[in-house]
């Protein structure tokens, strides 16, 4: 996927070419994200790509296929508030809390079959403990160890 920025408009507003990839096509759309009171609102999307809209402020990338990407919520143009990102089968890959854009709090991730992978604790967007699971469910020392 490629993006080119065409036009900024303000702090916040821009309008992006992106160009999308296809096994039987190429396509490029514009995609035109405006501010609505600190958060990002999608004004048009490419067809067969990935859709992202607000609710609340909030926003959802979803992936070719229809399932949830991602939901979380900007403030003042910051993450901000739960984020929660989901495998492409729909299961569940991570869930925390976003603070003025940065991580906040206990984030967990899982596998894309459930199994818990990790909880990392987060204070100001630094790590300070954490625990990571492999896909058997024996705790290992890394994150790299309990992806293999």
């Amino acid at each position: 996927m490629k993006f080119r920025v065409v036009k900024r408009v303000g702090i916040w507003s821009f309008v992006v070419a992106v160009t999308l990839p296809f096994s039987s096509c190429m396509t490029t759309a514009s995609v035109v994200l405006t501010p609505v009171v600190g958060a990002l609102m999608l004004v048009e999307h490419a067809q067969h790509g990935l859709r992202v809209s607000t609710h609340d402020h909030g926003y959802v990338r979803d992936y070719s296929n229809g399932q949830t990407k991602e939901r979380g919520s900007y403030k003042n143009g910051r993450l901000n508030g739960p984020h929660t990102t989901f495998y492409r089968n729909g299961q569940k890959k991570s869930e925390g809390v976003y603070k003025a854009g940065k991580q906040n709090g206990l984030w967990k991730m899982w596998h894309d079959d459930g199994q818990k992978q990790a909880e990392v604790n987060w204070e100001a967007g630094n790590a300070v403990s954490a625990k990571f699971w492999n896909r058997k469910g024996a705790e290992v020392k890394t994150l790299h160890e309990a992806r293999k």
